[in-house]
């Protein structure tokens, strides 16, 4: 207190430079380590996946551990096979690469042409060379490192999904009893599982429609490994607002190569067509009661996220912003004006004190 005029001498200003301060230090901790918190993230997401089958076996009078082996055996079974089909695509992208390079070159020279025809010096527009040898092995020697760091991740994550699934069931017990059955920071921890729940099974559902409409599509024009491409648009459906253009860029740089800039159009029209129509009709009305997130916070977690955790902070920001709300937010009332900011809905109003 201050002794001339009694009031505090921490002010709202004063207050509000030590939150942006503090938070500028969470965040720069996170960022530095964001390689262990992927791995934690995604090892807790992986989990929230897994606990529905484990306890769909457990109440079929399954033995715990049993459910736990089968479990966490499928979980392995599923990542293997993603990877070697992942693995085995790019082996096949990478042998046509010879022939997709005869093709940019085929379409440079052409552009080249037009713009001697149009009165333009090519050369003092375009600076397309021979790479040389030094810049395509740091290119190999970084995509060797990212590669290593991706499974680096996914084994620290399953790592972490064998705990954390071993001791879900026991983990919830010592909450309720550290915390107790009707507080409300167990409340909103199980709403938020819940929520987490739907909302990835609403995505994959609803991502597996998409993809499986644009591979259609992608094999009715002739794309390349059209396959790889619908399953990449299946993990961008992860990604809110940004992941549709990330999908789409591989397969209609091929389409392009291959066949030309009027079928790209075409393809591109349709493929965002497909896009659009379940993302502003169908996605809303499935996922939006289970992430209640206002879309410009759902773009700012994503692009928030990103900057901090890296690529994986795209598919992981939605679920960490979801946590942040319902878990860290939503159980305190002080808090509300920000809740009311982050909600498509409004959140309930703190309960009125009785008078004594």
């Amino acid at each position: 207190m201050n002794a001339l005029t009694g009031n505090s001498v921490i002010t709202p200003f004063v207050r509000f430079v030590l939150l942006v301060a503090g938070l500028v230090v969470v965040i720069a901790g996170m960022k530095a380590a964001n390689n262990l918190l992927n791995a934690i993230f995604l090892g807790i997401l992986l989990t929230t996946i897994c606990m529905p089958l484990k306890h769909a076996l457990q109440r079929r009078g399954v033995k715990p551990f049993t459910a736990f082996v089968i479990t966490f055996l499928i979980s392995i079974l599923v990542g293997v096979g993603v990877l070697l089909f992942i693995v085995v695509s790019i082996v096949q992208v990478v042998g046509q690469l010879p022939r997709y390079e005869a093709s940019l070159n085929a379409i440079a020279d052409t552009f080249r042409q037009q713009l001697i025809l149009w009165g333009l010096d090519p050369e003092a527009l375009l600076n397309i060379g021979v790479v040389p040898v030094e810049t395509l092995f740091s290119v190999i020697r970084q995509g060797l490192t990212g590669a290593l760091s991706v499974v680096s991740l996914v084994v620290l994550a399953y790592l972490f999904l064998l705990y954390l699934l071993w001791e879900s069931d026991d983990i919830a017990r010592r909450a309720h009893i550290a915390f107790g059955g009707d507080s409300p920071f167990i409340v909103k921890t199980t709403q938020f599982i819940t929520s987490s729940q739907r909302y990835i099974l609403s995505r994959t559902v609803l991502g597996a429609g998409i993809a499986a409409l644009q591979t259609v599509l992608m094999l009715a024009m002739g794309v390349d490994f059209a396959l790889l491409w619908g399953f990449l648009s299946l993990i961008c459906n992860y990604i809110p607002n940004v992941g549709f253009i990330i999908g789409i860029v591989p397969p209609a740089a091929i389409l392009l190569l291959e066949q030309g800039i009027a079928p790209t159009i075409i393809f591109i029209a349709i493929y965002a067509i497909i896009n659009s129509v379940i993302e502003n009709f169908v996605t809303p009305r499935y996922i939006g009661s289970q992430v209640n997130l206002s879309p410009l916070f759902t773009f700012s977690a994503v692009i928030f996220w990103t900057f901090v955790l890296g690529p994986m902070g795209a598919i992981l920001g939605v679920p960490a912003t979801l946590f942040i709300k319902q878990v860290l937010i939503d159980t305190d009332f002080s808090m509300s004006g920000i809740s009311a900011l982050m909600s498509v809905a409004l959140p309930s109003p703190p309960p009125a004190e009785t008078p004594s």
